[in-house]
């Protein structure tokens, strides 16, 4: 191959350049891409989430007791995969119910005000709404009020009985 282009044609020439030109867009492109592969293969992908979305929880206070673990777990295992503080707050926002997220729009005020996007602040205010009678709750309170009704009456008639017993006992002892 001769060392000077001068040599050949121009027609050949020309292809030539063409051709180096294209050789040197090829090499640019190939090092983008390069650069770009090193920069996806350093940046993590958003883990998938494990557990199943928990129902939106509607505003009974029977179905609190089994919402609030199952927000929680969907919290603590699938969190990263959710997303930041942000996308977590809102997660558990448009998990409720209409009427239910009227109940917590001063956190979410106070959320957007403060830029402090803590899920707790709604699910404690939840808590102090739904937690105070659920059905069990209510049943354990009924239950305990009835054994202490028992004993209220149980024990004064023990005490009647034994004073009972114990007089008897005196008369027997003061015949004999």
């Amino acid at each position: 191959m001769p060392n000077s282009l001068d040599s050949l044609p121009n027609d050949i020439q020309h292809i030539i350049l063409s051709l180096k030109a294209q050789v040197e867009q090829q090499q640019e492109e190939l090092k983008r891409q390069r650069d770009e592969i090193l920069i996806l293969k350093s940046v993590k992908p958003r883990p998938k989430p494990v557990l199943p979305d928990p129902e939106k929880f509607d505003g009974k206070a029977y179905k609190f007791d089994t919402w609030l673990p199952s927000i929680k777990a969907k919290l603590r295992v699938d969190g990263e995969a959710i997303g930041n503080a942000v996308a977590q707050f809102y997660y558990v926002y448009l998990n409720l119910e209409s009427h239910v997220q009227a109940m917590v729009l001063p956190q979410l005020a106070s959320a957007e005000a403060s830029k402090s996007w803590a899920y707790t602040t709604i699910l404690d205010q939840l808590t102090r709404v739904y937690d105070r009678i659920t059905p069990t709750r209510y049943k354990r309170r009924k239950i305990s009020c009835s054994q202490s009704n028992k004993a209220r009456t149980l024990f004064p008639r023990t005490l009647l009985g034994l004073n009972a017993f114990f007089m008897r006992q005196k008369d027997r002892i003061g015949r004999t």
